[in-house]
């Protein structure tokens, strides 16, 4: 019989082979015991042989002081990693914060901006002001140096300054531009930035034999009023440095402005024509007075004369009791002289 303490819970059967074969034993203290007995079932000395069997290296007290040096570390590289996760995190929510605090600011005051333009140019009521006060509102705004207004001539057929800041407007007057050159030179596609919105970022080799004035600037950013059958004109901001250039705010002001700036041209342009239809009738209106004024006056000699035979002539029936053929005479008489009068 044997018993392994350790392992075995009682002692094994009695057998007559002299191998005890163990496998797959943990670690541990064991004492292996082992007796024997005879035919006559006498018991002899028992057999003991203690042994140890250590724990492989990946199951030591150093590896397992390994594992758990590895296990904090990695739980601290995890929380520290986390952190600065979180603080990666923190400080891109607040550059997108900042970044829209930043655009909703730049919103509201382009929106004052507008409102404030609009309520200029929509308090002038002739095309000349409106084009003055927009000129000087947007150029302002736009940093320009020199700006400029073309209008469409239907007399001329072709587009004419008609007011500018920066310039001499006579320099500018003297220049002006067939419908298909303004739209070659002004509004080409490759220079479209926004809806009727234009840069000219080389205007020297452009302008420099068609309008020379603009030949002098580095850039231009060009607004197209344009109505749903024609163009009606251009307005133009030029500056002479490089920088600081045009900006994408600059050029969605403008596009912004755009239906504000064309409905406001329009109402400008139309109360300019109905006051030039208004003063055109008054001077039809003097020239009529002035007519019936003659008129009534040629007529007033005539007429008194008729109606003063005509009184003298009743006045004779009623005193020499006059028949009605003889002062029919008279009166016939009387209409000769009238006709021969007048």
């Amino acid at each position: 019989q044997t018993l392994l303490e350790g392992f075995d819970e009682d002692w094994s059967a009695w057998r007559t082979d002299q191998v005890k074969e163990y496998t797959n034993l943990p670690e541990g203290e064991y004492r292996f015991r082992v007796r024997a007995r005879n035919v006559y079932e006498y018991y002899g000395d028992e057999a003991v042989y203690a042994f140890t069997i250590l724990p492989p290296w990946y199951r030591t007290w150093w590896a397992f002081l390994i594992y758990g040096i590895l296990i904090i570390g990695a739980v601290t590289g995890i929380v520290r990693w986390r952190l600065v996760y979180l603080e990666h995190e923190k400080a891109a929510l607040e550059q997108i914060i900042e970044q829209r605090t930043s655009e909703i600011i730049n919103k509201k005051s382009q929106l004052e901006t507008i409102d404030r333009i609009v309520q200029s140019i929509n308090a002038k009521y002739h095309v000349d002001e409106f084009l003055g006060s927009l000129i000087d509102e947007i150029g302002a705004i736009e940093n320009s140096s020199y700006v400029a207004a073309l209008l469409y001539d239907q007399t001329k057929n072709g587009f004419c300054f008609v007011s500018a800041k920066g310039w001499d407007l006579k320099d500018l007057q003297t220049c002006m531009l067939q419908p298909t050159d303004a739209v070659e030179w002004l509004s080409r596609d490759e220079d479209n930035m926004a809806p009727e919105v234009y840069l000219i970022a080389n205007p020297q080799d452009r302008f420099e034999k068609t309008i020379p004035p603009l030949a002098d600037l580095k850039s231009i950013l060009v607004l197209r009023i344009e109505d749903p059958y024609q163009i009606s004109g251009y307005l133009l901001f030029g500056r002479t440095n490089l920088e600081p250039v045009f900006r994408t705010e600059d050029i969605t002001l403008l596009a912004n402005l755009r239906q504000h700036i064309f409905s406001g041209f329009m109402k400008a342009q139309l109360l300019t024509h109905l006051e030039s239809m208004n003063e055109e009738l008054k001077r039809l209106n003097n020239q009529k007075n002035e007519f019936l004024g003659i008129a009534a006056h040629d007529l007033r000699n005539p007429l008194g004369a008729i109606i003063g035979y005509l009184d003298l002539l009743l006045m004779d029936m009623k005193t020499n009791n006059l028949n009605l053929r003889e002062a029919t005479s008279d009166i016939e008489m009387v209409l000769n002289l009238s006709l021969i009068h007048i």
